[in-house]
């Protein structure tokens, strides 16, 4: 599996989400390595650092989006409560099974986060945010 590449219509420009996202890039390139995919030790700690990522990252982005009164919040949020539970069921798919092909997976799933979520709705919500003439924290 090919990693991904961070590029610049990714980014949200606010730093702090941007460098969340770059986090999550690195999370997700652990498991194009086919290494990482077949130790189950390994796969154990990423969907850890997804749950963990997923909590932290969401709540932070969307403080930025109730502070610049985003009317999409409420649709956005709920996408997020969505990408948390299917983290959560990989988690508890795997402490059931300890199935390698679980990280396979897991790694078609975030990709695929990667490349709709982050590249529509939060892009959307970065371009709503400059026009709101907010600045950088």
């Amino acid at each position: 599996m090919e990693p991904i590449v961070w590029k610049e219509n990714m980014a949200v420009n606010i730093d702090d989400i941007d460098e969340d996202h770059r986090v999550l890039v690195a999370i997700v390139n652990k498991l194009a390595i086919a290494d990482n995919r077949n130790d189950t030790t390994v796969v154990h700690d990423i969907i850890n650092e997804l749950v963990t990522y997923a909590r932290t990252h969401f709540e932070d982005e969307e403080q930025y989006m109730l502070q610049a009164h985003y009317p999409s919040f409420d649709f956005h949020r709920g996408l997020h409560d969505k990408l948390t539970m299917r983290v959560l069921e990989f988690r508890a798919k795997f402490h059931d099974s300890k199935d390698i092909q679980v990280g396979e997976e897991l790694y078609e799933f975030a990709s695929h986060w990667l490349a709709t979520h982050i590249l529509t709705e939060d892009v959307k919500f970065g371009q709503f945010f400059a026009t709101r003439g907010h600045h950088h924290r």
